[in-house]
């Protein structure tokens, strides 16, 4: 018996994914290349997903991710390496589950010839037996220029649609690893904000029909949660999302550096004015 996630359609619009493949743990945080090809290999399977079939996807579909094929030969050694860490609850426990995506792939030696690939059981196994996932938009995927932006994406695409729901509170460390930060890297706040939180956010709020925005939580001297906040755009905004879409990626960051000037002196007044009064 099959759950509801696998029943959902896709289209040359927008795929699907399974939410447990959203909230997670890489064991070695994906580059955005990597997700993307994740993401379209996942798409290409899908109407296949539980029929013990090999899938297979041509390379000549892959050229959006990169242009250069031969350099899709990394993503696809690290997808094969790729180990995931996610819960699961089997008779009324949870457990920390972690099992590889893929079992094996046969990547043809010809620039125009297929990848063929097989998902592990344990990964055919969650896909088919995932309630809930998230419909990504393939032209607000590609826009994504980092991987923090992407994965942000998709944690937000999963919940945007929840009823009653527009704020969760997480762990900061975990977040941190959903969003793909290396181990030992970005440890600081003020780089962590600057290299990857700030920027996530502002380019989703930016490009895509989720508006989204977050607030770092202290315990004591330090900080160790992240509150989000989203919501779905109305269509005169989501409108504008995709306006900026089409824009360069030159212009897309002058405008976001703009709002963020913005967006800092309006703190400053804030702050100024609470310090006042």
């Amino acid at each position: 018996m099959s759950g509801n996630t696998i029943k959902a359609k896709i289209s040359n619009t927008s795929l699907v994914k399974p939410s447990e493949l959203i909230d997670v743990v890489e064991s070695v945080p994906l580059r955005l290349q990597d997700k993307l090809l994740m993401n379209e290999m996942l798409s290409a399977a899908w109407e296949n997903i539980g029929k013990s079939k090999e899938h297979r996807i041509h390379k000549g579909t892959l050229t959006q991710i990169d242009t250069h094929i031969k350099r899709l030969e990394s993503s696809i050694n690290r997808l094969m390496g790729t180990l995931i860490k996610t819960q699961v609850t089997e008779d009324g426990e949870a457990y920390n589950r972690t099992f590889t995506f893929l079992a094996r792939i046969d990547n043809s030696i010809r620039a125009d010839g297929y990848i063929k690939y097989r998902f592990s059981e344990d990964a055919e196994n969650l896909i088919l037996n995932s309630n809930a996932f998230a419909r990504i938009k393939r032209d607000i995927m590609f826009a994504m220029s980092s991987r923090y932006s992407l994965a942000l994406y998709e944690i937000l695409a999963k919940r945007v649609n929840l009823a009653h729901k527009q704020v969760e509170v997480f762990e900061l460390e975990v977040f941190r690893k959903m969003l793909g930060v290396l181990d030992g890297k970005l440890t600081r706040i003020a780089h962590l904000r600057e290299r990857c939180l700030d920027s996530a956010f502002a380019e989703v709020e930016q490009l895509t029909d989720i508006g989204c925005s977050y607030e770092l939580i202290r315990t004591g001297r330090f900080y160790t949660h992240i509150k989000v906040s989203w919501l779905a755009k109305d269509k005169f905004a989501s409108f504008e999302a995709a306006k900026a879409r089409t824009k360069t990626k030159q212009q897309q960051i002058l405008e976001r550096d703009e709002l963020a000037k913005g967006k800092r002196v309006t703190e400053k007044i804030v702050q100024e004015y609470r310090r006042k009064n």
